[in-house]
């Protein structure tokens, strides 16, 4: 699936000019590679044997590729071959012929195959080879998900170390396979070997290209009776030629480019529009340069087209675009600054304000990627125009030209939604558990901290005794909860951007309450000293003196310090978490805040002098000066609930009673573009949010309950 962007929000930097000066992440990487053919010859049985080809498609260094700032690093541990027989191609574009092996081996992406197909390019290719022309290989990859390395900080991956500023590719997909002439990489160096009858010719011609250049070599290699090769007629192509047809397609690209924004300078009014498409089919059709063509437009605003100073604006960038939208949902500020650069926020203000609409949103980016219809979005194009928006749904080339991406930008708005619900501090899941890492889903047995045994004197031998862990151990275990967000047909054609804002933020919230819900569930599920929270583990208090007050804090502070490992000794851990419902929050509140203490003055009688005196209260300020509360404790979905239990628990990061283990250490939930009508009910774009985690309690002698009556 193409690039959701959720890191190019936090992590901008990422972005920025290419080397073409695009501003825009392409959906494919190139990879450039050794290679080499095999002519044909007779197989088994007297079959033809096709010519074959061998690589080598990625050693797991840095490359330069365009569209990316920085050099970018593919982890092969994390790229998918969905299968061995991938179709080879020329260029991207005519098919060749069929992968029968890729894997990754000894930290390299190797590829070996067939030239199957019988078209004029195959056999060009073939022919080509044979004549010593270096081919090279460019291997497309999806980007399923990145990182973006900060100067000044490193990276390992596939067992090197790499320096930032440098992209990573965490997760990609090996899509395609394709024969090309020219690298995009100056500095990747290729050998082509053509394995041939004539191993003379191929010695000779080696020596003749060392005499003209060292740089270049023709391996000839040995074969035992080699069969007399294929004799294929077959043009070569011309790097003239290739060089022209690329000045073609920039020529008209920027041609195009400048249609979209005078187009829009016009406000998509048709008459305007009809006028600007038809001269920039005149100007392509013509030949005209892109001076030629600008000119054209000055002169044409005396009339029917929009008046103008100078050139035409080029089509915002993704970022731009991005920041609109996350303006128009009520995102700005520093952090939107910060986040995408001050430069950017200021094009999108000073170009869409602060209400881009959905439509506008959509448009923009259709247009961008090429869309030349209607200039508004109706029940019977709302298809194609996000079709166009997203390039993600049709074949996107890394070779091709850069492109803005709505489903990017919209997860941009989600992911956003998400990290300012995370930063709420009504959440105390993370407050009060611990955290573990699970690579998987099953059942984990973790085994207490506690431990048998001290430390003893050691004897003349220098022996010395082993501690014992105990025996003691709870289970972990990672589920997955997920939920669906749609953008329907209905919010596109309203224009109602503020809707999938909202629901963004709806969903992140209860991604968010979920895990809130499911940790509480956990804890009131010790009900009134079930198995947990026990008297016979000393962690479980009942009885009036447990009310939550002055006696039974101090009741509480003294069972926790109580509490022994195993062996019998204290385990020295402090309470640093004082844990109540609702009910006693405004009682724990008095009781904690810092300054609490009272000056109190006697009674003056004629018998009796005046006295002064302090009332001291000795918890003030005491657990950060404010208890936590959360209403789940008091509940009543909750099976164990109750508005009297409160709890003493220890630091998590230190002694945890609860635990929450996530797949793959990810604490936060992941949102992804599902697809355009990805369900045959469902007219709209769909998003899916989900989070792999597992909530269990933990150390029983990490906390105290009291049950307050």
């Amino acid at each position: 699936m193409p690039l959701s962007k959720r890191q190019k929000n936090e992590m901008p930097e990422a972005f920025g000019a290419g080397q073409d000066g695009s501003d825009t992440l392409p959906d494919c990487l190139a990879m450039m590679a050794a290679m080499e053919i095999e002519a044909a010859g007779d197989g088994a049985e007297g079959k033809p044997r096709l010519p074959r080809f061998s690589m080598v498609g990625y050693t797991g260094g840095d490359m330069r590729l365009g569209g990316w700032r920085y050099p970018v690093v593919v982890d092969l541990a994390g790229m998918a071959i969905p299968r061995q027989n991938l179709t080879v191609r020329a260029g991207h574009e005519e098919r060749v012929g069929h992968a029968e092996r890729v894997a990754i081996e000894e930290g390299k992406l190797v590829a070996s195959g067939v030239i199957s197909c019988t078209g004029q390019i195959a056999r060009e290719v073939v022919a080509d080879a044979k004549n010593g022309f270096p081919w090279q290989a460019s291997i497309g990859a999806s980007v399923d998900q990145f990182e973006f390395v900060k100067e000044n900080q490193s990276v390992l991956v596939n067992g090197r170390e790499f320096n930032g500023p440098v992209n990573v590719v965490r997760k990609s997909t090996l899509r395609e396979i394709s024969f090309v002439d020219l690298a995009a990489d100056a500095n990747t160096s290729v050998s082509v070997a053509a394995k041939a009858a004539h191993n003379q010719e191929l010695l000779k011609e080696r020596d003749m290209a060392k005499a003209d250049d060292k740089e270049k070599e023709v391996k000839a290699i040995e074969a035992p009776n080699p069969p007399e090769p294929p004799k294929i007629q077959a043009a070569a192509l011309a790097f003239d030629k290739i060089d022209a047809e690329i000045a073609e397609g920039r020529r008209r690209a920027v041609i195009e480019d400048m249609t979209v924004a005078a187009i829009r300078k016009a406000d998509h009014e048709p008459t305007i529009s009809a006028t600007l498409r038809a001269l920039a089919g005149t100007a392509i059709e013509a030949n005209w340069t892109a001076q030629k063509f600008d000119t054209e437009i000055v002169r044409g605003s005396r009339s029917a087209l929009p008046p103008r100073a100078g050139r035409v604006d080029a089509p915002p960038s993704d970022t731009v675009l991005e920041a609109a939208a996350m303006l128009a949902a009520g995102y700005g500020g520093d952090k939107l600054v910060r986040s995408h650069g001050e430069q950017t926020v200021e094009a999108a203000e000073k170009q869409y304000g602060r209400s881009i609409g959905l439509q506008e949103l959509i448009l923009t980016a259709a247009q961008a990627n090429g869309y030349s219809g209607r200039t508004r979005i109706t029940p019977g194009n709302w298809r194609e125009v996000i079709n166009w928006a997203s390039p993600g749904s049709r074949e996107i080339q890394a070779a091709g030209f850069s492109t803005v991406d709505l489903t990017g930008i919209l997860g941009a708005v989600a992911n956003k939604a998400l990290a300012v619900t995370a930063a709420e501090p009504v959440w105390l899941a993370p407050k009060i558990a611990g955290t573990a890492s699970h690579a998987n889903f099953h059942s984990h047995t973790v085994y207490s901290l506690a431990m048998n045994g001290e430390l003893l004197p050691v004897g003349p031998t220098g022996e010395l005794k082993h501690l014992d862990f105990s025996e003691e151990s709870y289970t972990r275990q990672v589920g997955t909860r997920g939920a669906i967000l749609r953008l329907s047909r209905t919010d596109v054609i309203n224009d109602d951007l503020g809707v999938f804002a909202k629901n963004a933020s709806g969903l992140a919230r209860k991604a968010y309450t979920t895990r809130e819900k499911a940790l509480f569930t956990a804890l009131c599920a010790t009900a009134a000293g079930a198995s947990f929270f026990t008297a016979a583990h000393g962690n479980y208090l009942t009885g009036a003196t447990t009310a939550f007050g002055t006696a039974g804090m101090a009741l509480g502070i003294k069972a926790f310090r109580g509490l022994k490992g195993p062996d019998g000794d204290p385990i020295m851990v402090e309470p640093a978490i004082c844990l109540v419902p609702p009910t006693l929050e405004d009682e724990a509140r008095r009781l904690l805040a810092a300054g609490s203490n009272a000056i109190v003055v006697g009674q003056i009688t004629a018998a009796a002098t005046k006295t002064l005196g302090t009332s001291a209260n000795i918890y003030a300020g005491r657990f950060g000066g404010a208890p936590l509360v959360s209403p789940w404790l008091e509940n009543t979905a909750l099976t164990g609930n109750s508005a009297a239990y409160w709890y003493l628990l220890a630091d998590p990061a230190q002694y945890p009673a609860l635990e929450i283990a996530y797949l793959n250490g990810n604490q936060t939930p992941t949102v992804e573009y599902f697809g355009l009508e990805s369900q045959a009910d469902t007219l709209g774009m769909t998003w899916r949010i989900f989070w792999d985690f597992g909530v269990a309690t933990a150390e029983w002698r990490a906390g105290v309950k009291l049950a307050g009556a």
